[in-house]
């Protein structure tokens, strides 16, 4: 139960269910690389969620997700986003 005043933040699934309702599609990129291979096991978990999470919201929103460990793997991604949400604006 919230207070009023209290800040409540959505979590990820309720800010892409909502972005859903409303028609945005959400593309995620997740630069974050892999953990070292003597990353302890909770780092290695919180790492796989995050993924996990980007890739539902992702999905629910009918964007898509990507994954970048270097620039050129973000550049493509950037462009690939780009492709893919072309408008065309009347003036």
């Amino acid at each position: 139960v919230s207070k009023a005043g209290e800040n409540n933040p959505l979590t990820p699934r309720q800010a892409a269910q909502l972005a859903a309702n409303l028609g945005v599609k959400v593309y995620t990129i997740d630069a974050g690389g892999n953990p070292p291979p003597d990353a302890a096991a909770d780092a290695v978990e919180a790492r796989t969620a995050g993924r996990e999470a980007l890739r539902v919201v992702a999905e629910m929103t009918g964007g898509r997700a990507f994954a970048a460990s270097s620039g050129a793997e973000l550049l493509a991604a950037y462009r690939e986003i780009s492709a893919l949400e072309k408008t065309t604006v009347e003036t």
